[in-house]
């Protein structure tokens, strides 16, 4: 049976000066997976984006959200305020948080 496709990415950046050794993915993986949220929203390395001076980066599509400086207390707030309530955990949203391109 085929797996619906995932609703929402988290992307988190694995350069070198956020999340190199992956530990924030993987923190990450396992709230989306305590929150009931593993098979509609998937959390991914990426590559650097570019907002290096912001680090950790994380970026949450296709909602357009960035936020900066994500250190590990604040991945559950993320899961559960953002994806799961629906609100962007406005403490951590970076300069550019909603532009779009």
């Amino acid at each position: 049976m085929a797996h619906a496709p995932h609703t929402r990415q988290i992307f988190i950046c694995t350069a070198s000066k956020c999340d190199p050794d992956g530990e924030l993915k993987a923190l990450f993986k396992a709230e989306l997976k305590a929150c009931g949220l593993k098979k509609t929203v998937r959390a991914m390395g990426c590559s650097c984006l570019d907002l290096c001076k912001h680090g950790t980066n994380v970026m949450v599509q296709p909602d357009h959200v960035w936020y900066a400086h994500v250190r590990r207390a604040d991945v559950a707030d993320i899961v559960r305020c953002h994806l799961v309530e629906g609100e962007p955990v406005r403490r951590l949203l970076g300069p550019l948080a909603g532009a779009r391109s």
